[in-house]
């Protein structure tokens, strides 16, 4: 099975090389559409990895008038994406690779799609706790009826009429809180999603990261990530 990574990225500095670099490892396909309007330095951080990775990266560029069209893109980059699955990816995301690995051993398995938990990290040793309850729909097969619908920041992927969200169908969405992602939305000076939206993280818990994923975190020197 092979895999498709769909990201749309605007001013995600100073994590986006390591985010994507890291998924570059197990993905067989990359679609990035960058945002004209990104000022941070995103925009050369990707077209550096395409140079070096031109059979695997597939770039773009969006200048959408109305933020809400950004789900229409998202289905350009669905539409546009040769793999079996599709990694929704995006630029504050990081990951483990050896936990895709482990992921990609379900896509086999007889499901739509897969769930999975977020450490939302406040520091490189703390996550707020406040997220525990929270899963999303990472991974999902490309088979005929898949697609977006909703105004983007509210659009969800759906096959024919059902919602891929565990919470609707867990057995075709099963939710694997084993596999974590780091998500690093808290950690940026920018936020796609709060230039748009009336959004604030409140009532943040930090709470210890078990040890492994300290070491793991340290060990990936990642700038902008510090205690």
């Amino acid at each position: 099975m092979t895999l498709t990574s769909n990201t749309i990225l605007k001013n995600d500095q100073p994590f986006v090389e390591k985010v994507l670099r890291n998924a570059l490892e197990v993905v067989d396909e990359m679609i990035i559409t960058v945002s004209c309007k990104s000022t941070d330095g995103t925009k050369q951080v990707v077209e550096q990895l395409e140079k070096e990775f031109p059979n695997k990266i597939v770039l773009s560029y969006e200048d959408v008038k109305d933020v809400k069209m950004l789900t229409w893109i998202r289905q350009v980059q669905l539409d546009q994406s040769k793999g079996d699955w599709i990694w929704f990816l995006d630029g504050d995301d990081l990951w483990n690779p050896e936990t895709v690995k482990e992921i990609k051993k379900h896509f086999e398995d007889n499901i739509d799609a897969i769930s999975v938990d977020p450490y939302q990290l406040v520091s490189l040793e703390h996550y707020d706790q406040e997220w525990w309850n929270k899963s999303f729909t990472k991974f999902f097969k490309k088979q005929k009826g898949v697609h977006y619908e909703g105004d983007w920041p509210q659009d969800w992927i759906y096959k024919d009429d059902k919602r891929l969200y565990w919470k609707e169908n867990i057995k075709r969405v099963p939710r694997m809180s084993q596999f974590k992602f780091y998500h690093l939305a808290l950690l940026k000076a920018y936020s796609f999603r709060q230039e748009h939206v009336a959004y604030k993280y409140t009532n943040i818990v930090p709470t210890k990261l078990p040890e492994e994923d300290i070491t793991w975190l340290s060990s990936q020197n990642i700038k902008g990530l510090s205690l």
